[in-house]
């Protein structure tokens, strides 16, 4: 079955690692965006770590 254009197989292939937290958020960003450069997977990360408070503190 297709969800928004989305094989259901497909798409839990991608988002239950992401639930289970069995994958790093750069490998997430990676897998869903192949043909992005490291910029643009670093700048992603990044948001995502800030926005789920992920972030390492910064070092004293």
């Amino acid at each position: 079955m297709r969800l928004l254009g989305v094989d259901r197989a497909r798409q839990a292939q991608r988002t239950l690692p992401h639930q289970a937290q069995s994958v790093s958020a750069e490998t997430l960003v990676r897998i869903l965006h192949s043909e992005w450069d490291e910029t643009a997977v670093r700048e992603e990360v990044d948001r995502i770590l800030a926005e789920t408070g992920q972030t390492a503190p910064e070092p004293i």
